[in-house]
């Protein structure tokens, strides 16, 4: 699905707007049909959803819409998705309607406010067979922990919305900018909440991401004194990372952003523990910092 760009507009109760950009091939306008709701944790009846042609403007792409009535939002209980087939075009591409929003110093999921909590896993998990990675995904739905994953490649990313499985991918490069890090079609997963990032990383492609609904979270240390005016701008939260009894810096408590907590250093044996002592590090940040995530690392077996 290289040649267009998915785009999820106006989204209700009712309804949600589809947009399609045709971003190379014919310059046509995209014609096809998008089916759906699908979800292995549910009986759904899938309905078709014809995509209609959009009147040209001038420096834009063709485009078209389709309006989804009655739709399913994607949640880790039931990850609903949708598929875009474009005639001519193979194979389908899956994608996912979600409401998340920052909220103040909360984020909210379908109107609710979620903590997320869970392990941050290294990047050496890109290595692990399929029925280690099925595994984890599978113990993480289990224990409805989200995971903090470096650079995961796509397929990890559709497996984990298949699963309903939150994720948030750490996209930090010293060399690289994110378009070098990143598919743009991480957009398109259900599973992708939010992105971290560095300063030097928040550019075009990141706000690309964050206008199709992935948060952008800027990465700071218990050292660092609070971000700029600019930098502020252009992300929705902050992740602070946490070495073993290091409490994050008093001005997180009275930022107006999400803040994501990372422990690193020592290790959890496995994903069950590393959930455990995710909620003992809320435990233990509290009262002074109710957080929006927290994560500890996990070494995986």
């Amino acid at each position: 699905m290289t040649n267009f760009l998915i785009r999820r507009a106006k989204q209700t109760e009712s309804s949600a707007t589809v947009l399609l950009e045709r971003t190379g091939g014919e310059p046509t306008h995209p014609a096809g049909v998008i089916r759906g709701p699908f979800c292995q944790f549910a009986r759904t009846l899938p309905a078709n959803f014809p995509l209609q042609p959009l009147p040209p403007l001038a420096g834009r792409p063709p485009a078209a819409a389709a309006t989804i009535v009655d739709p399913c939002y994607w949640t880790p209980e039931l990850p609903f998705e949708y598929e875009l087939q474009c005639e001519g075009d193979a194979p389908p591409q899956r994608f996912a309607f979600r409401r998340w929003y920052a909220v103040g110093a909360a984020f909210q999921l379908s109107g609710k406010r979620t903590v997320l909590r869970g392990a941050a896993v290294s990047s050496a998990f890109a290595r692990e067979s399929e029925d280690a990675i099925a595994e984890l995904l599978q113990t993480a739905r289990d224990t409805e922990s989200a995971l903090v994953v470096p650079r995961p490649p796509l397929a990890f990313c559709e497996q984990a919305s298949r699963e309903g499985v939150a994720l948030v991918v750490d996209l930090r490069s010293d060399s690289e900018a994110v378009a070098h890090t990143v598919p743009t079609n991480l957009i398109h997963c259900g599973a992708v909440f939010a992105a971290i990032v560095t300063a030097a990383q928040l550019d075009d492609t990141v706000d690309q991401l964050r206008r199709n609904g992935v948060s952008i979270v800027l990465t700071c240390s218990v050292a660092d004194d609070p971000p700029g005016a600019e930098a502020l701008a252009r992300c929705d939260a902050l992740a602070v990372e946490l070495q073993a009894d290091e409490a994050p810096p008093a001005w997180l408590a009275e930022l107006s952003r999400p803040v994501f907590a990372i422990r690193r250093g020592a290790a959890a044996p496995t994903m069950a523990a590393a959930r455990a002592a995710a909620d003992q590090l809320q435990a233990d940040l509290a009262p002074q910092f109710d957080l929006a995530g927290y994560f500890v690392e996990v070494t995986l077996q």
